[in-house]
């Protein structure tokens, strides 16, 4: 997490979208559906010619569709 951190940098934007989409992986997966949500959507608006692009906004609309109405999650 900590390297996945360090790499989530507009200094590096090769690697930058990548680091932010696996963190948001992260994220998801333990839970933190909200901070998944909004990290995916600062990765699309910094980085949206980015390779995980697409990925990333599937992802996001899949966890759109999971969260709990009033904002839980």
């Amino acid at each position: 997490r900590a390297l996945l951190l360090a790499a989530d940098t507009v200094a590096a934007p090769s690697t930058a979208a990548s680091a932010r989409f696996a963190l948001a992986e992260l994220d998801a997966a333990s839970g933190k559906v909200t901070e998944a949500t909004e990290r995916l959507e600062r990765l699309l608006i910094e980085f949206p010619t980015s390779a995980v692009a697409p990925e990333a906004r599937r992802l996001r609309d899949a966890l759109r569709r999971t969260a709990v109405p009033g904002g839980a999650g």
